[in-house]
């Protein structure tokens, strides 16, 4: 895709006009575009919860905060193809669906980029303490209190693997439990902001913020972001 974007930027600067370079490229994005979709479409309807979620988190429920939606990303990309292949067959391009120079247009071109050339790679988060002295970190008590939240968490994680096979109560019980992992996970962190730890915090807690960073997001847009996911998430178990 990588390489595809970069022919289309080519191509615009370029004075050499070639048709089949147009009609070729046109066809690349097309097919790319095509696997985007179909990949969001198994991810909303995936068995797993946590493709669910991030597909109800960080697709629909952050581009409805940019305040846009899935099918006018969509309709860009096709309008995008569609003056592609129109200047390479030699036929007027399809009106477009915003103004090319307004802000709507910027904006669709940049979320459409995003959404085509991917995010960052995968989060791999280090989950070895921090070095150095913390008064909260080195208590049995606090460590006792992590080893089962940790494992509680991986343990819900495992049964979300089966998220799409549960009936509506089922899916509300779920989405219950992650609700209290997620509060179990708000205290713990609390005891280390409090003591002036922050830092001292589990290690993949500061990659997470990392992680969340680079996607241009704040902690809390994103824990807003979830809390949609879940709301919707509730309401398709209520549908189903």
């Amino acid at each position: 895709m990588e390489s595809v974007v970069a022919r289309v930027d080519g191509l615009a600067q370029s004075e050499r006009f070639d048709a089949a370079e147009h009609l070729e490229l046109g066809r690349h994005l097309r097919e790319a575009d095509a696997q985007w979709r179909g990949n969001l479409l198994r991810m909303r309807h995936a068995d797993d919860f946590q493709t669910r979620e991030l597909y109800s988190a960080f697709t629909e429920a952050h581009l409805r905060h940019l305040g846009i939606s899935i099918a006018q990303v969509e309709g860009f990309a096709d309008w995008q193809v569609g003056v592609l292949q129109s200047l390479g067959s030699g036929q007027p391009p399809p009106p477009p669906p915003a103004d090319p120079a307004s802000e709507e247009a910027r904006h669709l071109q940049g979320v459409l980029e995003s959404c085509r050339l991917g995010g960052p790679q995968a989060m791999l988060f280090d989950a070895s303490p921090r070095a150095g002295a913390s008064q909260v970190a080195q208590s049995p008590v606090v460590q006792e209190e992590l080893a089962r939240l940790e494992a509680d968490h991986r343990a819900l994680i495992d049964m979300g693997q089966c998220y799409g096979t549960f009936d509506a109560a089922g899916k509300k019980i779920f989405l219950d439990q992650v609700g209290s992992i997620q509060d179990r996970w708000k205290v713990y962190l609390a005891r280390f902001r409090l003591n002036g730890e922050a830092d001292s915090a589990p290690g993949y807690v500061g990659d997470a913020k990392k992680q969340i960073k680079r996607l241009g997001l704040s902690a809390e847009l994103v824990e807003s972001l979830l809390a949609s996911a879940h709301g919707a998430l509730r309401e398709d178990a209520d549908r189903s």
